[in-house]
């Protein structure tokens, strides 16, 4: 199979780097809205933290940047996570925002950092990948 790559088509990792206090706002809006109670417990998560919605909040700011694939990646290297790989027009770039920041615990039971700051500081974007088509990063980072 032969990928066809058009250069100029994505936004590039300097014009997502320039939305870092967006996608930080994003994070802070998901945060605001986690309601825990004295015993660590959230209605709708129980136990659980919020790098999911977290990610998923952060997928809605960039496609408002013109970013045509992006996904969530959930992983348990270390820790269980979920993150944003998105296809940038100079690679492919994973976008997160460390769960420290915001969260303390491990596995599948998470509490709220009361200290938490969300600027554009805690965002971490890291180059994974080459530039590649559309088609060829849904094969390398889709479930489907």
């Amino acid at each position: 199979m032969t990928f066809k790559l058009e250069i100029g088509k994505f936004p590039s990792s300097c014009d997502i780097e320039s939305r870092f206090e967006d996608l930080a706002a994003a994070a802070k809006s998901v945060y605001d809205e986690w309601l825990q109670d004295e015993d660590g417990l959230d209605d709708v998560l129980g136990a659980g933290g919020i790098c999911q919605d977290i990610a998923s909040r952060m997928l809605e700011v960039l496609d408002g940047a013109g970013v045509q694939s992006s996904t969530t990646v959930h992983t348990t290297i270390g820790e269980n996570h979920v993150f944003v790989v998105a296809l940038l027009d100079d690679g492919v770039f994973s976008i997160d925002i460390p769960p420290h920041v915001y969260e303390t615990g491990g596995g599948y039971v998470w509490k709220k950092r009361e200290d938490a700051i969300f600027d554009a500081s805690v965002i971490q974007m890291m180059r994974i990948g080459d530039p590649m088509d559309e088609e060829k990063f849904n094969e390398t980072y889709s479930d489907c």
